[in-house]
């Protein structure tokens, strides 16, 4: 075992890196499975293999270790572990929660050759959550839901029905103000009772008469060949909602719908085809809607007491996040030999960056002794949060806390600031040296070029890339791999990776496509004895899988391997 750096045995607390080292030391050799753990609200966790595993061993809940953020020594306890229908996803529930961002470690899992698949994973909440609408009693039992992907999930409800005065359901959901576009593939919905739904639903706030417009699909009736589309929206708070527009009058199969906002006016669509082009089936014009609103899938069975189950794919949505531009306040203090620097958590996730120097020098001159530009690295997870660890004497007030080594750059001088991001996803090995980036504006651009990425062409539009705009420091010495596996289930991406204020000159090895199947690009570097600045281009290719109305960012992973 390593020794304890000054990040992870500070205040007493060990920290998740450290877990995910111990789970290496007691786990056997790793067979050749990769792992993902999500989560929508940290009591029931996905594990996501790349493969199909056998049931009997998927669910055994001892096969399963799982520590959390706050984890001072044993992990938490599986309670359940349910095998979903696809054989590559594991259902895990958790006496307690996880909290935001968790370690998962999976032993004597058997693949369908009887291999015995042993690895572990970080995992962190979905950036959307789930609710439940109801009045006392309805939804009876409470639904929920289980992240599979970014963009994948799966939800269970009961209910008496979406509609009415009220509505009564299941909400994976987020908010967001003003103008916005969201789009999703559904691809199961369980027969529970023929007028069944789930929808595109935008709803001004949780409460079950919220004035809401919905769009969305009831189920295969037994003996009957087709769903049906409905539409419904209620303008007044606890007023009877009431359809409009005009729907398809036969729907063939589940399949891709649509809503949008432009100031108050609403519209809704459903496709028959992979979401490339539209059919509009109704419009709704209303003052009165506030800027905030709530947008996401909800389900409901109908009749309460049953449940039914829905699937969902391609979830996306673009507009503004509520709460995005309200940054905290950053105070840092000395304590012991490590700068404390604290905030207070806020609708948006924040986490703290560091760098040696504040020059304003041109990219290019990177190399440089005398005209170095500001390179921004490490994007550090809050390690405490009082409300989870409570208060002590080196953290006094409520807030996020995390502990910065004054040596960590090595130098005399050390500016810290902190940074918006989408999701914090810890990295496998060292806290420090983890970073996601979504799309972002100012943050990731379009290549100025509009280059070829390898053989793959770039959306100049729609392209998500960066070349000068974000460093990412590396330790020398360590092997970095770059992937984009957490982007999103249906687009293609490519990436390249080069030294710090190189445009031309690509950095260790390229992988310009995608890996088959999973349609996600990746990168290992070699390890380095000098360069630790690098920067990276990803994009979206000209696939012919890539829609247009994918409204996910493509999220880029950094690990130390």
């Amino acid at each position: 075992m390593k020794k304890l750096s000054t990040l992870e045995k500070c205040h007493g607390h060990i920290v998740l890196p450290l877990l995910l080292l111990t789970l290496g030391c007691w786990l056997a050799p790793r067979a050749a499975a990769q792992l993902q753990v999500r989560s929508f609200d940290g009591r029931i966790l996905s594990a996501h293999f790349d493969q199909p595993v056998q049931s009997q061993s998927a669910t055994t809940t001892s096969n399963y270790t799982v520590y959390a953020k706050s984890t001072t020594g044993s992990p938490i306890t599986v309670t359940n572990a349910i095998l979903l229908g696809d054989e590559q996803t594991v259902a895990l529930y958790l006496n307690s929660s996880a909290g935001e961002f968790f370690a998962v470690g999976v032993s004597n899992i058997l693949d369908f050759n009887g291999s015995n698949i042993v690895a572990d994973a970080t995992g962190y909440l979905n950036y959307v959550f789930s609710s439940s609408i109801a009045t006392a009693g309805d939804p009876s039992p409470t639904g929920e839901a289980i992240s599979i992907f970014r963009d994948v999930f799966q939800v269970t409800a009961s209910g008496s029905d979406i509609g009415g005065t009220n509505d009564h359901c299941q909400f994976v959901c987020d908010r967001f103000n003003g103008n916005f576009e969201m789009v999703a593939n559904f691809t199961r919905l369980d027969f529970s009772d023929r007028d069944a739904k789930v929808c595109l639903m935008a709803r001004e706030s949780l409460s079950p008469g919220s004035r809401s417009i919905e769009i969305g699909f009831t189920p295969l009736v037994p003996g009957f060949g087709t769903n049906r589309v409905f539409m419904l929206a209620r303008t007044n708070f606890s007023s009877n909602a009431v359809t409009f527009g005009f729907p398809p009058s036969q729907v063939n199969s589940l399949g891709w719908l649509r809503m949008t906002r432009t100031n108050n006016a609403f519209a809704v669509y459903y496709t028959t085809n992979d979401a490339t082009s539209w059919t509009q089936c109704g419009a709704v014009t209303n003052n009165s809607f506030s800027a905030d609103m709530y947008l996401g899938v909800a389900l409901t069975s109908h009749t309460n007491g049953l449940t039914t189950t829905a699937g969902v794919s391609g979830f996306g949505l673009r507009g503004v996040r509520s709460g995005t531009g309200v940054v905290p306040t950053l105070s840092v203090a000395i304590y012991s030999n490590n700068i404390v620097a604290k905030w207070q958590r806020t609708l948006r996730d924040f986490a703290v960056q560091v760098t040696d120097n504040l020059n304003t020098g041109t990219a290019g001159s990177v190399g440089s002794s005398s005209n170095n530009p500001t390179g921004w690295g490490y994007v550090m997870l809050p390690i405490f949060d009082t409300s989870i660890t409570g208060t002590n004497a080196a953290m006094p007030t409520s807030g996020r806390y995390m502990t910065i080594p004054m040596d960590l750059l090595g130098g005399s001088q050390m500016f810290v600031r902190l940074t918006q991001v989408e999701r914090v996803i810890p990295d496998p090995i060292n806290v420090s040296a983890g970073i996601v980036l979504s799309q972002a504006a100012g943050n990731i651009f379009t290549t100025n070029s509009g280059g070829l990425l390898g053989t793959y062409g770039v959306y100049t539009g729609t392209a998500l890339a960066t070349t000068n705009g974000t460093y990412v420091i590396c330790a020398a010495g360590s092997s970095y791999q770059f992937t984009t596996e957490n982007s999103s289930s249906s687009v293609h991406t490519v990436l390249q990776l080069r030294k710090a204020g190189s445009l031309t000159v690509p950095a260790g090895n390229i992988n310009a496509g995608s890996s088959t199947n999973s349609y996600k690009a990746q990168v290992t570097f070699p390890v380095s004895a000098s360069i630790t600045n690098y920067t990276f281009v990803v994009a979206a290719t000209n696939s012919a899988s890539y829609r247009s109305s994918d409204l996910n960012p493509i999220i880029m992973d950094i690990r130390i391997k």
